[in-house]
């Protein structure tokens, strides 16, 4: 045991250090926790990766289905507006907001 933890050259970490010391393993293993999900299959993927992934595949499928019914024409202009509209705020969604 190190010098820094002994109590006036007892020997032993005070009870206040040892909680403090079980209190960092258990935060240490819940930010673990919740940057990792594990499968059912026993595979192991960080969680931001795949909320990322999912989100942009949505994007793309939706902007793929905005382009090709613009593509195709002879629409209604109201059924023009939903999809520009939704073409729009994907876009936006994943440009990044301008800096003052």
């Amino acid at each position: 045991m190190s010098d820094d933890v002994r109590i006036h050259g007892m020997g032993e970490e005070s009870p206040s250090i040892k909680k403090k010391r079980v209190e960092h393993i258990i935060e240490l293993e819940d930010r673990d926790y919740a940057d990792h999900w594990r499968s059912c299959c026993g595979c192991e993927i960080d969680r931001r990766a795949a909320l990322f992934f999912s989100q942009m595949a949505i994007s793309i499928i939706l902007i793929g289905l905005c382009i090709v019914k613009l593509g195709m024409g002879g629409m209604s202009c109201e059924a023009e507006t939903v999809y520009v509209s939704m073409l729009t705020s994907i876009v936006s969604y994943w440009l990044p907001a301008p800096r003052a």
